[in-house]
């Protein structure tokens, strides 16, 4: 889960990975490539691999955020580690 403030620094960035956006609360645009969307709470959004994009909150609130990345980024994994064990020889089982 992601708090993003209004106003702050905007990112534009790519990655590898398949990235799903859900919004919990407030609202965020999304510029992905040239296309802009806004994006409310109880809203989702898909970002292809590769595809630069960035989001920017407005309003009043802190927008709130839960990100799904597929494959897990690399530099996230250290976030997971604690599920290694759980997770060992699973990429081989169909």
């Amino acid at each position: 889960m992601n708090g993003l403030q209004p106003g702050m620094n905007v990112n534009p960035h790519s990655h590898p990975c398949e990235q799903v956006v859900g919004v919990v609360r407030g609202p965020i645009r999304f510029v992905i490539d040239d296309e802009e969307l806004e994006i409310k709470a109880g809203g989702l959004i898909r970002i292809s691999p590769k595809v630069l994009h960035f989001g920017e909150p407005f309003g009043d609130e802190v927008l709130l955020n839960l990100n799904a990345l597929a494959p897990i980024r690399d530099d996230y994994r250290h976030l997971v580690e604690y599920q290694n064990k759980e997770f060992a020889g699973s990429e081989n089982e169909g």
